[in-house]
C-alpha cells in the first residue's frame, strides 16, 4: 500500500469519526438560567433565556400546559421519590422584559418548601423545540431546578 493511499484512509476514518461525535454546544440556555424569588415572595422568576426564546414566547399565546413543559413549581413534600410524580401548581405566567415569572393561583403558604424546574434538552436548536407539545421530556432532557422556602 502506498503512503499517499494509506494518508487518505486515515484522514477518511478520522473525518468519519469526528462526524459521529456528539457535541454538546458550548452556549446551552440552560448554563446561564438561573431563579429567583420575586421582592415581596409572590412570584417565582426565571431569568437568563435568550432573547430568541423570549420573542418567541412572547410573540405566542401560549396555554398553562405549555408553559408547565418547560418551567413549572411544585410544592415539595420532603420525599424524594415522589418528586417526580408532583403536579405543578396551577397559575399564571408573565413574561416582562427578559424575565418569566409564576404567579402561583393561591399563595405560597408560610414555612412550605417548594422547587421550580426549567426542563431543557441538551441543545435547543430553535426556540420551538422548548415547547414540546404535551408529548412529555425526551430522553435527554436535563432539568435545573431551584428549590425555595416562603
Amino acid at each position: 500500500m502506498k503512503v499517499e493511499n494509506l494518508f487518505h484512509l486515515i484522514l477518511i476514518c478520522f473525518l468519519g469519526l469526528m462526524a459521529c461525535s456528539n457535541k454538546k454546544a458550548l452556549n446551552t440556555p440552560h448554563e446561564k438560567v438561573r431563579f429567583s424569588l420575586a421582592a415581596d415572595s409572590s412570584a417565582v422568576e426565571m431569568h437568563g433565556l435568550s432573547s430568541d426564546v423570549l420573542d418567541y414566547l412572547g410573540s405566542d399565546s401560549l396555554g398553562e400546559k405549555e408553559w408547565q413543559s418547560f418551567f413549572s413549581v411544585y410544592p415539595d413534600h420532603g420525599d424524594p421519590e415522589l418528586k417526580d410524580l408532583q403536579r405543578p401548581l396551577a397559575g399564571q405566567y408573565l413574561l416582562k422584559d427578559s424575565v418569566i415569572s409564576f404567579v402561583p393561583a393561591e399563595e405560597f403558604k408560610k414555612d412550605s418548601v417548594y422547587f421550580a424546574r426549567f426542563y431543557t434538552r441538551n441543545i435547543l436548536g430553535k426556540p420551538s423545540d422548548l415547547v414540546m407539545d404535551g408529548r412529555g421530556l425526551s430522553e435527554q432532557a436535563e432539568i435545573v431546578e431551584f428549590s425555595f422556602k416562603k
